[in-house]
Formats: C-alpha cells, structure tokens, sequence
C-alpha cells in the first residue's frame, strides 16, 4: 500500500477535511492533521535524501538549527502533531506566542516556551546520529511573518538570562544575598525586570523616599556623601541605584558601598569627614541589601563590588537584541498582530543602520506606522538613525 491510495478532501457542510481510501477513515477541521494521518496510515513520506534535496535546492527560508529528522511518518507514530506551515526547518521562535517551534519539512513537531525542551526533544527525535543539510554552529532563531533572523547560540538563551535576574532578585529580597550587579545593554527591559519581581514579592516601592517602603528607587547622579546618608536612611531595606554610576566610580563611594556589602557578620559604614548632617552618625550598622542596575559594561565595574555580589551581565549583540525585543514586544496584546510583525521586520531589515536598537524602537516604530499608514517605514528609518 503507498500514500497515493489515500486522498485528503474537504466537506464545504461539515468544514472538515477527510482522509479516506474508499471509505472515509478519518476527519478533522485541521488539514495537517489529516495529511499527517493519510501519511501514517499508507506508511508513504518523502525519504531523508528528498528532504535534504528539498532544504539544499529550493530553500524558501533560512536554515537555522540544520537538523533533519528520520521521517515524517516516524515522528507521527510517536504521536506528535505535524501542522503545515510555509517552509520552515529547525528550530524558530515565535514572539506572538513567546515559544520556541520545531520544524522539520514544513511541519511543527513540538513547541515550549523553554528552548533547551524543545532542543532536548529533537535529541530524543533524532537519536545519536543527526543528519545535517549544511554545517555550521548552531543558532537561536527569531523569525517574523517573512524572514528568519539567526543569532548566535550563547550558552545560556536571552530569556534564560532575563530569568535569572528574577531569581537573583528574589534572593536579594530574602537576604540570601546582600546585592546584585546587572550590567548590560539598555532599553532591554533590565530595570522593569528587577522593579517587576521586587513588586510581584509584594514589596512596596519608593521613588521619592517620602514614604515608608520596603525597597527605594534611585535613579541618576549621586555623590559618595549622599550614597552614604540613603544608606542610613534606608538601612534594611532593599536599595535600587538605577545608572548611578558616579556613586561607585568615585573611590570615596565604592569605599562606602565596599563597606555596606561586607561578607561580615556585622557591615559597619563609616564617614570619616566633617559634615553639617548632624542627623546621620559618623557610623553604622547596614543590614539592607542593594541591587546596581547600569549599562556600563562589567569590565567597569569596581572589582570588589562584583566580589561581594552577584553578576548577570546582559551585554547582547545585534540578533540577541532582536530575539529580546521580540519576546517583549511579541506579547503587548495592545497592537494587532500584524502591524507588529511589520514592525519586527522593519528592525531585523535595518538592524545595521539603527543606532540604538532596544524595545523603544519596536514601540516607536508602530507609533509610526499607526499614525502615518503606508509611508511609515522612511520616517522611522530616519528617526532610528539619529537617535
């Protein structure tokens, strides 16, 4: 028996596609689901030399993971669904769903928001020996409506990263750790990432220091002396200092900040200099926690500050950036679908020329492209590139 003996047809009352062989066999309102049963009940798919033939010749996409299965009809026995899509291989992340897709042949395999599943699972499909279409280093996909972007695979993903800063803080929150330094590229969602979780824990937050808070927020330019007094005044607390790089680039700051990370039992700051404050003592006892969050890179920052803390550096390249925008502006439910697909592919088409690409770009574009309809995408270049 082979798989021309099978037909796939469609019932315009029922709206549902049928496979049948003489009889009808099976039926569903999904036609990859059907052509995948047509296929596993006639046993007939392409063989790996023709999908190889396929992925070499006539690729409609970019090959990003270069990985190809045994066979169709294999992973289908393995009880996986095979939807249709356009011409897909490898591994692809969808930012409308936040998920990482598997594809092999133009058919979804198996999808999870976590990659290293989703990696994990083509191990399993492919066994010890994988068949590959062309060799190359692996990547981390981002894909839009039209396009593939590949980024370079790091040992740990964007959102993986991203995920440790929220359990950094939650360590922070309960004194496991006295701080931690996030360093990295800005306008990548850093900050909110932080204030998010320290929120989300139930904490109340302070940007102006008038009312009594579990963690302050400071943001900008601070002097060793005035370092020194928000410590005092929000001992045990926790304390965001957000781009306030002068604080610990001043070696009478870092001296401070040394002192209120101490691994000590007991973390004694001092001020040996006169001042006119006489409602700060000239010493005490910090039991708060702070968390620095700048976008200098981790070379900059004074090496015993990193000692007494813990790191996550978010330094991203190009594609990373891209794949990071994606995830963020991917699931804003507050703009259709596809005005955002055209968004992203107007970023990943002028990543090079965008002089400062983060999230403030997507956002900025589809403002853009809302309000000035077709002849957007100019005026937004030039925007990008003067910013």
């Amino acid at each position: 028996m082979n798989a021309t003996n099978f037909e796939v047809t469609f019932n315009s009352k029922s709206k549902k596609f049928s496979c049948t062989n003489g009889k009808q066999v099976f039926a569903s309102k999904d036609k990859a689901k059907v052509e995948a049963k047509a296929l596993e009940y006639a046993g007939g798919v392409a063989p790996v030399a023709a999908v190889l033939e396929e992925v070499l010749v006539k690729p409609k996409f970019k090959i990003v993971d270069d990985v190809v299965a045994e066979t169709t009809t294999e992973l289908s026995k393995k009880g996986e669904p095979l939807q249709r899509t356009k011409g897909k291989n490898g591994i692809i992340f969808v930012p409308s769903r936040g998920e990482y897709v598997y594809y092999v042949d133009n058919k979804h395999i198996f999808c999870s928001k976590d990659r290293a599943k989703v990696e994990a699972r083509v191990s399993g499909n492919l066994g010890a020996k994988v068949e590959t279409a062309v060799k190359s280093t692996p990547k981390t996909p981002f894909v839009t409506a039209s396009a593939t972007v590949e980024v370079s695979k790091s040992m740990f993903s964007v959102a993986e990263r991203f995920e440790f800063i929220e359990n950094f803080t939650k360590m922070v929150i309960k004194g496991i750790i006295p701080s931690l330094v996030v360093t990295g590229s800005g306008g990548l969602g850093k900050t909110h990432t932080v204030t998010d979780t320290l929120n989300k824990a139930g904490l109340i937050g302070d940007v102006t220091g008038s009312i009594d808070s579990d963690y302050i927020f400071i943001s900008g330019y601070s002097t060793p002396r005035n370092l020194y007094t928000t410590l005092y005044h929000n001992n045990g607390k926790v304390i965001v200092l957000d781009d306030c790089d002068s604080a610990f680039r001043d070696p009478l700051g870092a001296n401070v900040l040394k002192a209120a990370l101490d691994s000590k039992v007991h973390r004694i700051v001092s001020w040996g200099a006169e001042s006119k404050d006489d409602t700060v003592p000239s010493r005490f006892e910090f039991t708060g926690k702070v968390i620095f969050i700048s976008n200098l890179s981790i070379e900059k920052f004074p090496q015993a500050i990193l000692s007494r803390s813990m790191l996550a550096d978010l330094t991203l390249d190009t594609d990373e950036k891209l794949e990071r925008i994606g995830q963020v502006f991917g699931k804003d439910g507050m703009y259709d679908a596809e005005d955002k697909e055209a968004v992203m592919e107007f970023l990943t088409e002028n990543k090079n020329s965008i002089k400062d690409l983060n999230i403030r770009s997507a956002y900025n574009a589809i403002k853009m492209k809302l309000a000035l309809g077709d002849n957007w995408s100019r005026m937004a270049l030039y925007s990008a590139t003067l910013n």
